[in-house]
């Protein structure tokens, strides 16, 4: 802002050069304080020294093993409009720009930690976070806990303000009464408080400020001794599949002195339950499947598809070496649940497997199941076939194996062998059906 005020227009562009190449994912620079001076002083650039030259960029983007191309053109009329895209981390990403123009493309890439990791990694802060079950009558008959956190900021000064996420468990909703009481003048353990509400899940905001109060005591983060907050959280339904929930407690101005840590029901692990065995995760299960029924719970946020395996491309593997499994699998759905038929045959073999993998045979019966709010986007229709690839999503039930249709989920129609629309289609997923039983793939 200097150079700017001094008119030399001329230094200025390296210097905002230089701020874009700071800038974070969500166009921010850390703490609150470093984003709104260097905000100001963009600001102060873009008016003072306009771009001269015509704004037609054309930008390509490209995964060229995926055939998956996105392609941004950029005028005076959209410059200013954020754009995404999203791309599996593995792929190789080919960039392209054409023209005249300035642009910034930022690349992010999410993966998950495990919550050992992320305990070991606490900046500043300490937190705990535990729940326990509490004998008290609800006029619903919904089982009542006590969430409980108790956290520190471990500094030599007590933290300015704080904000504390709590994610409830699937299916639990907090007490209200309990959380207008933590802001009230008699206890003012917060100043606010704020829930966000899913289909199925929410998320209870708590803000911690250093504000003195005459005869209330300040609802700040100490160094010097825990905090401890808590509120009743009732269970309105009961979901399967229920994994840990995560609590973060971390510092406004510094969000990036933060702990995080996960909690669950007392008989249940307070960590997130693994789905893939170690390492052994992509290209594990492809299926070509026939769904024959389907069965919805109102009070159940999942749905149930019930198929039968028509043929098994390819089986998911629980062993630890590296030996490839050259198996296939067609699933054909029927009414009835996961009760197993055998088929007359078996087109799978299987190398170096250890004990409890699911059994996987032609015409056996499987449950697959997806979130409720995923049901009319994945169009699943009855008696039609489906190609499914996905990852080792087997979770063991007493009553047997269960697989996910999630995020990571490969599903697509199968075409009947008589739909002479849908003839080469068909024979292609034929030919792929028989390389993946010879060649196997990456497990």
């Amino acid at each position: 802002m200097q150079k700017l005020e001094l008119g030399r227009h001329n230094e200025t562009h390296p210097i905002a050069k230089w701020l874009l190449e700071k800038q974070e994912l969500g166009e921010g620079f850390g703490s609150t304080q470093t984003t709104v001076v260097a905000l100001e002083a963009l600001t102060r650039f873009r008016q003072d020294v306009p771009f001269e030259s015509v704004q037609d960029l054309r930008v390509q983007i490209s995964a060229p093993k995926r055939a998956l191309n996105v392609n941004w053109q950029i005028d005076d009329n959209n410059a200013y409009q954020q754009r995404s895209a999203k791309f599996l981390a593995q792929d190789d990403l080919e960039i392209k720009a054409s023209g005249s123009g300035r642009g910034t493309i930022s690349i992010l890439t999410t993966y998950h930690k495990s919550p050992v990791s992320w305990e070991d990694s606490c900046n500043r802060c300490q937190l705990n976070a535990t729940l326990c079950s509490v004998p008290e009558e609800n006029k619903k008959g919904e089982e009542t806990f006590q969430l409980r956190m108790e956290t520190r900021f471990q500094d030599d000064r007590e933290a300015t303000m704080t904000i504390m996420e709590v994610s409830l468990l699937t299916g639990f909703y907090p007490n209200q009464d309990d959380l207008k009481r933590l802001t009230s003048d008699v206890e003012r353990y917060t100043f606010q408080y704020e829930t966000k509400t899913s289909t199925s899940d929410s998320t209870v905001v708590l803000y911690l400020e250093k504000v003195r109060k005459a005869g209330c005591p300040p609802p700040e983060l100490s160094h010097e001794k825990n905090t401890v907050l808590g509120f009743r959280v009732h269970r309105m339904l009961q979901a399967e599949f229920l994994q840990a929930a995560l609590s973060t407690v971390y510092d406004y101005y510094e969000p990036s002195r933060r702990c995080s840590t996960f909690y669950n029901l007392p008989t249940e692990q307070s960590s997130l339950q693994k789905i893939c065995l170690k390492d052994v995760c992509r290209c594990a299960e492809v299926y070509k499947t026939k769904l024959e029924s389907v069965g919805v719970s109102a009070s159940n946020p999942y749905v149930y598809y019930n198929m039968q395996l028509e043929d098994i491309i390819k089986s998911g593997m629980s062993q630890v070496t590296k030996e490839k499994s050259q198996c296939g699998v067609m699933l054909e759905v029927h009414p009835g649940g996961p009760t197993v038929q055998e088929g007359p045959t078996s087109a799978c073999t299987h190398t170096g497997f250890s004990p409890g993998t699911d059994p996987a045979t032609p015409l056996s019966m499987k449950k697959f199941v997806s979130h409720a709010t995923c049901h009319d986007s994945l169009g699943l229709q009855e008696q039609e076939s489906y190609l499914i690839m996905g990852q080792t999503s087997d979770l063991q039930k007493p009553s047997g194996y269960s697989y996910v249709l999630g995020w990571e989920t490969f599903l697509m129609l199968w075409p009947a062998y008589r739909d002479a629309s849908k003839e080469e289609l068909w024979g292609q997923l034929e030919e792929f059906s028989e390389y993946m039983r010879t060649h196997g793939c990456e497990s």
